[in-house]
């Protein structure tokens, strides 16, 4: 139900119904950031409001379509603005480009506020939730297209590449400002490099076939136990298929073939076992994507191997291993626990890029791993806003940005 635009000349039961409308969504917009998905109900809305829940039935249907709501009053305009100061900054957007404002765009994405939170959390649910993701695709989705979509004497291929390259990032940092220390990281460095490469981007090239086939899906574990190997894999799945809420321990046992009983013999909670799952998955997966960089960059170069890496975390047909990865960074901005599991990969990832002598000084090194975390996940949700994404030719930009 959208709000009027302004209390004038209204009735005092008008005026009464737009301030309470206004104090729902408000709230709404707190129990996104701060609970998460599952604090989107009626009875915690209306708590954190002030209010009983009627007002909520009186208006939406359901926590789907306040959510809907939420994202289309509040968090996509924060979302689309923040993102247009990125571009905008950056010379992509009608604008000369302003390195100074382009740090300091991109710092407003790394520290994000409640509205910016909120619409990181509801952007990443709307992978499991129709009403949700119609919302997000008529708003924020239709401007990334019109963003990074190639048109004929408007937009060249090298324009709609440099944009989507910036989103990914811009939507990176955003989704990993949970983590902790981020105040203590200076990304000034890199984003000055990228400002360079931005402003004299290389010509698109063929880029080696090189599919990245452990993007496929979980790569499968072997603990030396195979029914938690099974337990461990289905979790991931089921979560990467209906989200984490949505994948009941009845599903997800059935998928591993085992019983209820092997579950909780061996974890207390649905949750600890997606939290197991996750950590020794990240792990996995950290290894692997380096492994796949190093490999390309050693016939073809890092600016090359960047732009097929990216290409390849956008591939169509890897929605389930996307949408999975998404949620796991999702419910670990909610689980102190996997966010500092996945802390503790990324500082023995930092040390290991400080001793392989990557051109920086130990004070940068958090910088860049940052840059390249960030990337990785921006990347990786793209696709959810932009499916034609990976079709674009990152080279352009990460050519003249490593090479």
């Amino acid at each position: 139900m959208p709000a009027p635009t302004s209390t004038r000349a209204l009735r005092p039961p008008q005026q009464r119904v737009l301030r309470n409308h206004e104090r729902l969504i408000d709230a709404a917009l707190v129990a996104a950031d701060e609970d998460g998905w599952s604090g989107l109900n009626f009875a915690n809305v209306a708590a954190r409001a002030g209010l009983s829940r009627r007002p909520l039935q009186d208006r939406f249907t359901d926590a789907s379509h306040l959510a809907a709501a939420v994202w289309a009053e509040k968090a996509d305009p924060a979302l689309s603005g923040a993102l247009a100061d990125v571009l905008t900054a950056a010379g992509l957007l009608d604008a000369e480009p302003n390195v100074k404002a382009l740090i300091a765009a991109t710092d407003a994405l790394a520290h994000p506020g409640t509205e910016l939170r909120a619409a990181a959390e509801l952007m990443l649910v709307s992978q499991f939730d129709l009403v949700l993701r119609s919302a997000v695709r008529d708003g924020l989705g239709a401007q990334m297209e019109r963003w990074c979509t190639p048109e004929p004497r408007l937009v060249t291929r090298a324009d709609a590449a440099r944009r989507g390259y910036l989103i990914s990032l811009g939507l990176g940092l955003l989704l990993a400002g949970h983590r902790p220390g981020i105040d203590g990281i200076d990304m000034r460095h890199e984003i000055r490099l990228l400002a360079q490469a931005l402003a004299a981007p290389a010509k698109p090239t063929a880029l080696p076939r090189v599919r990245a086939r452990h993007l496929d899906g979980p790569t499968p574990f072997d603990t030396g136990d195979a029914t938690l190997d099974d337990l461990l894999q289905a979790v991931l799945e089921q979560v990467g298929a209906d989200g984490f809420d949505g994948a009941s321990v009845e599903r997800i046992v059935s998928a591993a073939g085992s019983s209820q009983g092997a579950l909780f013999g061996r974890y207390e909670t649905k949750l600890d076992l997606f939290i197991d799952a996750t950590r020794r998955q990240h792990a996995i997966s950290m290894r692997s994507n380096h492994d796949y960089i190093q490999g390309i960059a050693a016939g073809h170069g890092a600016g090359v191997a960047d732009a097929v890496t990216l290409r390849e975390f956008q591939r169509p047909g890897r929605e389930l291993a996307r949408a999975h990865l998404m949620e796991q960074l999702r419910i670990s901005w909610h689980e102190e626990s996997l966010l500092l599991a996945q802390e503790e990969e990324l500082e023995v990832f930092a040390r290991e890029e400080f001793t392989m002598g990557i051109g920086r000084t130990r004070k940068q090194v958090p910088g860049y791993v940052h840059f390249g975390y960030a990337l990785g996940l921006g990347a990786t949700a793209l696709p959810v806003l932009f499916p034609a994404c990976w079709t674009l030719p990152y080279d352009v930009v990460t050519i003249p940005l490593l090479d």
